[in-house]
C-alpha cells in the first residue's frame, strides 16, 4: 500500500502545476507564442521544484524516477531554455543524493541533449 500511495502523491507532484497550466491556457486563449512559451517554463520549474521539494522515494534510493519527468517534458516541448535548467538541476540534485562524480553527473545529460539533437 506504501508504494501504491507513493506513486499516487509523485504522479500529483508532476501533474498539479500542469493542470494548472492547461486551465491557464484555456481561460485565457493565448495566441501570443511568447507567453505560451513562458507558462510552459513556469510550469516544468514549478513541476521541478515540487518534485525536489516534495518527493517519495518509489523505490529506495532512486528519487530520480520521478525527477526527470519534468526533463522529458522540457524535451517533448522543444525548449531549450528548460532542458538546459532542469538538466544543471537534476545534476546538482543527483550530486548532492548520490555523492557521485558531478562531471560525470553533467556529462551524462549533455549526452542526452546530444542524443535528443541528432535524432530530432
Amino acid at each position: 500500500m506504501l508504494l501504491l500511495d507513493n506513486v499516487l502523491i509523485n504522479t500529483l507532484h508532476i501533474l498539479i502545476p500542469f493542470a494548472i497550466y492547461l486551465f491557464y491556457i484555456a481561460y485565457k486563449n493565448i495566441d501570443d507564442e511568447r507567453e505560451n512559451e513562458l507558462a510552459i517554463i513556469l510550469t516544468i520549474f514549478t513541476s521541478l521544484y515540487i518534485c525536489l521539494k516534495y518527493n517519495n522515494q518509489i523505490i529506495e534510493n532512486l528519487p530520480l524516477i520521478t525527477i526527470n519527468i519534468p526533463l522529458i517534458i522540457s524535451y517533448y516541448k522543444k525548449n531549450n531554455i528548460a532542458i538546459i535548467t532542469t538538466s544543471i538541476v537534476i545534476s546538482i540534485y543527483s550530486f548532492t543524493f548520490y555523492n557521485s562524480f558531478l562531471f560525470l553527473l553533467i556529462f551524462e545529460y549533455v549526452l542526452y541533449g546530444l542524443i535528443y539533437r541528432l535524432f530530432s
